[in-house]
């Protein structure tokens, strides 16, 4: 099972700060942090516009398709992919554990759809969702048209949708969907969040 990682370029950085290499956890970055927690378990690879920039995290970096934001990256992953298969992470998303991503490739394997996506009304969750390899090929048909919007394929495939809530309950962290998307958030995250989360597998 693959898990792929989007580490992005330029939209991952907050002013001066650099998103995925931000300190986080004992010696470890944000990016290292997630990559720790979830080796043992899964093929992982990282999706960046510049391998050069990831090279020390000992795993397999994809090259971005260039201006094409995480659709590019999903695109990337799923064309390079031999799973059937695929988890797509944001590297902002720190939070989502092993236990969480093995329910959601064993749910959407018996579901038989195109993908699995948690959503919130009428709000998507695409960076911490499943796809199958097949979903490249409606990914690069609305490339083609210049469409760039993150979710614009989902009118091709057949999906399946989970409410954030069940996710919640199943991995029984609140803050699952956690987003560092500030250097406030980084703070936030790192200070107050993490601490729990750490507690939470220690028990």
């Amino acid at each position: 099972m693959t898990v792929f990682i989007l580490a992005g370029g330029e939209s991952s950085r907050m002013g001066e700060y650099d998103k995925p290499h931000l300190e986080f956890y004992q010696d470890k970055t944000i990016l290292g942090f997630i990559i720790e927690n979830l080796k043992e378990d899964f093929d992982l690879k990282i999706i960046a516009k510049d391998k050069e920039e990831f090279k020390y995290y000992d795993i397999e970096v994809l090259t971005d398709l260039k201006d094409a934001g995480p659709l590019g990256g999903i695109y990337t992953g799923l064309k390079n992919t031999s799973s059937q298969y695929n988890f797509f992470l944001g590297c902002d998303m720190p939070f989502v554990s092993s236990k969480l991503i093995n329910w959601m490739f064993a749910e959407a394997k018996d579901r038989g759809k195109d993908g699995l996506v948690p959503k919130d009304g009428d709000f998507f969750e695409p960076l911490i969702s499943i796809y199958k390899k097949s979903c490249y090929k409606p990914i690069e048909k609305v490339i083609s048209e210049n469409r760039w919007s993150i979710i614009s394929f989902y009118e091709y495939i057949d999906l399946d949708f989970i409410s954030k809530d069940r996710l919640k309950e199943v991995d029984s962290f609140e803050y699952l969907f956690f987003n560092i998307n500030t250097y406030d958030d980084y703070i936030k995250a790192k200070d107050e969040i993490l601490p729990e989360y750490l507690n939470k597998w220690r028990n």
